[in-house]
């Protein structure tokens, strides 16, 4: 806020959730998190244009007195020509040893709001309850963050390695 002002130039913020909240909740801690939520207010209501990926961000944003006329919605997405059904992804399949079986599958930056421990836990618990599905599906986790570690753990319970983890892929 003060390098725009000071240079007279406007103020764009990505904003994808209150670090002091993040941090309070799923991560460490804060040493000064009054000081941290200062801070965001200071940034976010000087801001000119504040862009969030979710309509539950902005009514975040709006309850905390930001203009919704300076809050834009721009979805994540993808490039539907590289990635669609009609996609062949034979050779990642052959990469991974995976045959013609149902494939589920993530892929993002693992931190604890993608509900990544979650979604490993829920493949580890549908093997275990429908053995059959040991023959029909795979699941595979594409990327890497903070969760993990935990991921790792969760999936090393599964029977006979049908949880693929890439780590980060370019």
């Amino acid at each position: 806020a003060v390098i725009a002002a000071r240079h007279n130039v406007p103020l764009v913020l990505e904003y994808n959730g209150s670090e002091a909240w993040i941090s309070q909740h799923w991560g460490t801690g804060l040493l000064f998190p009054n000081l941290a939520l200062w801070l965001e207010n200071v940034n976010l209501t000087r801001a000119d244009l504040v862009v969030v990926v979710s309509n539950v961000l902005k009514n975040e944003l709006l309850s905390r007195g930001i203009p919704e006329h300076r809050v834009l919605v721009n979805p994540n997405g993808v490039n539907t020509e590289q990635f669609s059904p009609s996609t062949d992804g034979s050779h990642i399949r052959k990469q991974y040893g995976i045959g013609d079986e149902v494939l589920f599958g993530f892929i993002g930056s693992f931190g604890p709001w993608h509900g990544t421990t979650q979604m490993a836990e829920a493949a580890v618990l549908c093997y275990r309850r429908n053995p059959a599905m040991l023959q029909s599906t795979r699941f595979l986790f594409v990327g890497d963050g903070v969760e993990m570690p935990a991921v790792r753990a969760i999936t090393a319970q599964s029977p006979a390695n049908r949880i693929i983890l890439t780590g980060s892929v370019p």
